[in-house]
């Protein structure tokens, strides 16, 4: 706990503490929800919020390559939960998110099988819940509605990002439309 601070600090400028920015707060795992205090735990519960809002807002992630996935498997795997981080991402509007949700989609799961993450330090339980939310019909009504404004206004992107948006609408469009 006495190093929290400076975690939080190194872990807002990209910098993880660690070899795999998953396990950036693989420390915090052995202590108990009830070893925090309330102020200690509303800080966590700040931050998560705070840092995923500006990671949002961030395209591409300034740390080597990582994709939003990598983010989410990171708070994921403090125990704190991402229920409340999905939330924040339905509600963020911005150019970035919706890369983020199309890398997530693309990317985020192995090819031709959305059981299981192509990150290897996601488990099948946040797997599922990442599948339940990309899959959900709310979810899948603002995302369609968000891409669909990026591809009418398509002088921002390449080519290949176009195509990319083109058939995640498509795809979100067939998925609410049959119900899947």
């Amino acid at each position: 706990k006495h190093f929290l601070p400076r975690y939080l600090e190194l872990i807002s400028e990209f910098n993880f503490p660690t070899h795999s920015v998953e396990l950036s707060f693989s420390r915090l795992v052995p202590f108990d929800k009830n070893e925090w205090t309330k102020i200690e735990f509303e800080i966590l519960l700040n931050f998560q919020v705070e840092y995923f809002k500006h990671c949002l807002k961030t395209y591409p992630l300034p740390s080597f390559g990582d994709k939003i996935d990598s983010i989410i498997i990171m708070f994921w795997r403090s125990g704190i939960g991402v229920d409340k981080l999905l939330k924040v991402w339905e509600e963020t509007e911005s150019v970035e998110s919706n890369l983020h949700f199309k890398d997530l989609y693309f990317e985020g799961f192995e090819q031709y099988n959305r059981s299981k993450l192509s990150n290897s330090f996601g488990d099948k339980e946040l797997c599922e819940k990442l599948t339940n939310w990309i899959q959900d019909p709310k979810v899948n009504t603002i995302f369609q509605e968000r891409i669909e404004r990026i591809i009418l206004d398509n002088s921002t992107f390449d080519q290949q990002t176009i195509y990319e948006f083109n058939l995640l609408y498509d795809i979100i469009r067939n998925e609410k439309k049959n119900g899947t």
